[in-house]
């Protein structure tokens, strides 16, 4: 890889450590069932783009 589409990663990387935080954050802060499923089904999602994009890293 270059260098370039390192540091591209390296974005997207923290990008996606970013909104998993918030969405896991919302979810605890709600009160609601629906929107903390939600917002904890969005946490998941990053977390696998996380996981994801440090396959790509190695």
């Amino acid at each position: 890889m270059t260098e370039k589409e390192l540091l591209y990663l390296e974005d997207l990387l923290g990008a996606e450590e970013l909104a998993q935080k918030s969405c896991s954050n919302h979810s605890s802060c709600t009160q609601d069932a629906d929107l903390k499923n939600h917002f904890t089904n969005l946490a998941n999602y990053h977390k696998h783009n996380i996981s994801t994009l440090y396959q790509l890293l190695k």
